[in-house]
């Protein structure tokens, strides 16, 4: 609490009702407040109310008063000379009284009223011909490096009112929000045809939600959602009237419908902007090219993808099949080594001459006491898979395969034939 006994938000509140109603009388400002639990719009409305109830009842008194009667020049310096008693003297303190004394000062000068908000709100150090707030905000719009910005106005915002109200052109604020991506602001705010809308047809104004002045416009607007686009008419700088608003992040048709309808509205005789016309079926071809050339690159995306796909795919096949063929190709030299040279011609060497599907003729000599499977990893080696081994007479498949040669009857020489199954 301050040295008056009010919280932040009373003393922040208190400012803005004086600052909204010229009353700066302490103690009426803090009744009216206290009165309405420190709620600047209820008390401001009463302040108003009573200020146009008194004027009529003073504008009725004057009317039912009677013409004053002459009075002799000795019986009007009798009464200029006579000092009422200390009695007679009665302070009248009502509110009613105080704000009638006021009304003509507070009616005076439109300007008065929003520089002494300006004043109160805005710290002496960063007044100047520019809004600091309004330079930041047209700064970041310049740091987009678009082709074209709108014109929002650095100057200070009681300026921007008188202006607007002398050209009688309608005033958009932009509040705008750190959330709002910098798309929004480069392909919406700073579009061309925005551009041309806001620089025919309005005056502009635009503030970030955190600066000075920005959180000023955010009470006086009563902004919930950012960003916000307001759009005012003025004709008393002291009382702008707010006629439309936009809040946040909107399609960029709507934001050009609410552009034309409100500069419509405002302007009802003036001619579309022709440069705006222009830009907007320009727009509308551009538009269609780019959704034109937006399928097309869609088109040719696809067809990238499909062949990148493709190439992936067959890229994997032939690693996985490489993959294969290391693995056969380590089979076969385990086999080749379990299998061992070829020995020499012997008394315990079985010769054993293999007919090979194709018709070709193999022979190898084996060990008698060699196995049956023996035959078939040899078989292997030379690259077959799906086979069996049979004798010709008679006809057997040889699929004992823990059976020695010499068991099997390949002894001392044999034929066997190679049946490709695959």
């Amino acid at each position: 609490m301050n040295s008056s006994g009010l919280t932040q938000e009373q003393t922040e509140a208190l400012a803005n009702f004086q600052a909204i109603t010229e009353c700066w009388d302490n103690s009426i400002a803090l009744q009216l407040m206290k009165r309405h639990n420190w709620d600047v719009t209820v008390a401001s409305n009463e302040f108003f109310s009573l200020l146009s109830e008194e004027a009529h009842l003073q504008e009725r008194h004057n009317s039912d008063r009677p013409a004053p009667r002459k009075k002799s020049p000795s019986r009007l310096n009798q009464q200029n000379n006579a000092q009422p008693a200390p009695s007679q003297i009665q302070p009248n303190w009502s509110i009613r009284s105080i704000i009638s004394s006021g009304a003509s000062a507070i009616y005076s000068k439109a300007s008065t009223l929003v520089w002494n908000f300006w004043n109160l709100f805005v710290p002496p150090e960063v007044r100047g011909e520019e809004s600091a707030s309004a330079r930041a905000f047209v700064t970041t719009l310049q740091n987009l490096k678009t082709p074209l910005i709108p014109p929002f106005s650095t100057r200070h915002l009681p300026d921007i009112l008188l202006d607007t109200a002398s050209i009688k052109r309608p005033l958009i604020i932009y509040i705008n929000s750190r959330n709002v991506p910098t798309e929004y602001l480069r392909d919406i705010i700073c579009h061309e045809v925005t551009t041309a809308y806001i620089t025919e047809g309005y005056l502009a104004w635009g503030v970030d939600e955190n600066s000075q002045d920005g959180k000023m416009v955010i009470r006086l607007l009563q902004a919930t959602t950012l960003p916000t686009l307001a759009v005012l008419k003025v004709r008393d700088p002291a009382k702008p009237q707010v006629i439309d608003r936009l809040e946040g992040c909107v399609p960029f048709d709507t934001f050009l419908e609410f552009l034309d309808k409100n500069s419509s509205l405002l302007r009802p005789h003036q001619k579309a902007p022709e440069v705006s016309q222009r830009l907007l079926q320009e727009r509308i071809i551009r538009e269609q090219q780019d959704r034109e050339l937006e399928e097309a690159e869609r088109i040719v995306r696809e067809r990238y993808k499909a062949e990148e796909i493709k190439k992936a795919q067959m890229k994997k096949e032939e690693e996985e099949e490489m993959k294969k063929q290391m693995i056969e190709e380590e089979k076969r030299k385990q086999k080749e080594e379990s299998i061992g040279a070829e020995p020499n011609p012997g008394p315990d060497i079985a010769a054993i001459n293999f007919r090979m599907p194709d018709g070709k003729k193999i022979e190898r000599r084996f060990q008698k006491d060699k196995k049956i499977e023996i035959l078939y990893d040899y078989i292997e080696t030379s690259g077959l898979k799906n086979f069996d081994i049979l004798t010709n007479f008679p006809s057997k498949v040889l699929d004992e395969k823990q059976v020695t040669l010499e068991a099997a009857g390949l002894f001392p020489k044999s034929v066997v034939y190679v049946r490709d199954n695959s």
